[in-house]
Formats: C-alpha cells, sequence, structure tokens
C-alpha cells in the first residue's frame, strides 16, 4: 500500500505539427494517501490521463519527482512496483478464453501453472465468472466483461491500482456491484488505489479522497465531507451547478 507522491512535476508534449511543446504539467505536487480510495477528479484534458500514465511508468519523460514510499519511481521495475493499471481502452484479447485473458498478468510475471491455476479459479468465483473461463470474451455479457477486466486487474494481488474510467459508461446497478468489489479487494490486499473520473457523482460516492485537477495543478483536495463544506471558489460555483443535489 505506497504512499504516492508527486513533486514539482513538469510534462509537455509536441504538437503535431511538431512546431510547439503543449505544456501539461508545471510543478505539479500531490500526494495520494496509502490504503486509500483516491479520486482524481477534472474535465476532459485537465491530464488526469497523463498523469497515470506517468505514475504506472507508461510515460517517463518528465521532470520531477515520482515517489514510491519515498522511493524514485525510475529506481523501480514495472514488477518491483506491484500495480496493475486499466486504462480506458483496456485490452480484450478476443482469440484467448477469459482464463487466458486474466491470467495473462501472471505469465508475463513468471508465475507457476499451478499457482495461475489457482489465483484465476479464485478470483473467478469471487467475481462470479468461474462457469465462463473457457468461453471467448465475445460470448459474454458486458457485466461478464467488466469482471474479467477487473479480475484481470487484480489477481496478481496489486499494492497499487490504478483506474481510468472504469465504471463511467456502466449503468448505475453494474456499477455498484463493481465498485463494491473494487472496494472489497483494496481492503482485502491493503491497496493503495487511484481512480480518474470526471463524474462528480462518481467521485463523491466512491472517493475517501477527492483531488480535484483543473488547468494543470490539484485546486482542492480532500474528504468528500470536508470538499461538501469547502468555500473554495470551485466547490461553491459546482454547487450552484446542475449536480447541487449530488454534494448535499
Amino acid at each position: 500500500m505506497p504512499l504516492i507522491e508527486i513533486k514539482n512535476l513538469s510534462f509537455s508534449y509536441l504538437s503535431k505539427d511538431k512546431t510547439r511543446d503543449i505544456e501539461v504539467f508545471k510543478d505539479l505536487n500531490i500526494s495520494f494517501e496509502k490504503d486509500k480510495f483516491n479520486i482524481l477528479l477534472g474535465e476532459s484534458g485537465s491530464g488526469k490521463t497523463t498523469l497515470l500514465n506517468i505514475i504506472s511508468g507508461i510515460e517517463m519523460q518528465y521532470d520531477g519527482e515520482v515517489l514510491y514510499d519515498n522511493v524514485d519511481a525510475c529506481e523501480l521495475s514495472i514488477k518491483r512496483r506491484n500495480m496493475s493499471y486499466m486504462p480506458q481502452n483496456y485490452m480484450i484479447y478476443h482469440k484467448m478464453t477469459v482464463f487466458e485473458n486474466i491470467a495473462f498478468p501472471l505469465r508475463m510475471l513468471d508465475f507457476t501453472p499451478e499457482e495461475i491455476m489457482t489465483r484465476v479459479r479464485n478470483i473467478a468465483k469471487k467475481f462470479g465468472i468461474a462457469h465462463c473461463l473457457s468461453r471467448k470474451p465475445k460470448d459474454l455479457s458486458l457485466g461478464q466483461q467488466q469482471r474479467m477486466m477487473l479480475a484481470k486487474v487484480l489477481v496478481k494481488d496489486p499494492t497499487l491500482i490504478l483506474l481510468d474510467e472504469a465504471l463511467t459508461s456502466l449503468d448505475p446497478l453494474l456499477k455498484e456491484e463493481l465498485y463494491q468489489f473494487i472496494k472489497e479487494s483494496k481492503e482485502e490486499l491493503n491497496a493503495t488505489i487511484i481512480y480518474v473520473t470526471h463524474d462528480y457523482k462518481e467521485a463523491f460516492r466512491y472517493g475517501e479522497m477527492i483531488y480535484v485537477l483543473e488547468d494543470s495543478q490539484v485546486v482542492i483536495s480532500g474528504t468528500p465531507k470536508e470538499l461538501r463544506d469547502s468555500k473554495h471558489p470551485y466547490l461553491v460555483a459546482l454547487k450552484k451547478s446542475s449536480v447541487l443535489e449530488d454534494l448535499k
């Protein structure tokens, strides 16, 4: 359950026409609390996904520091980070069975066949898809596909879980069900979760800590109660908007 600290992070990328640098972050500082369901809340284009890519190690060309329990992430292999990342367009291997999809991260880490069999069967049972292991993803319902993808994220018992809009597009009942799976797994693994969303309902419903990202900076952070009670201009404007009911 690592403490993730971002110190003086600056990041930019080259425009498509390669004529200018586009700045995403400049001297960003943020600490995500250990063993918490941390929500990174912001509008599209605010840099949320870019920040997850930096924390995960997908993007390494930045200035500043990303620390895992005071250790520079650049000094840690992906394996040593003990991390799982579910991006928005999470890879489903359609030619593989459900079992093979869930087992894929374990094969990359050289687990034994016996360990793979045990872990996949156990987590598939937990997610209610043990009867689907020999099927192909196309033969699953949307809910079963989502369970399979979350099982794939959690099967290696990560202590850091990064989720990018993982539940946003789902219907409320399925969203709530999968959130409970994630919450239970976090508690069992003593894991730190960083969950990206632009949905205020998700943030205030699921978050233990919320970090509001705007104009490449964290403009306010705190528990849902602290943010509901805040007089910060961002929250005052939010309470006057159409999401007022969600912040009561």
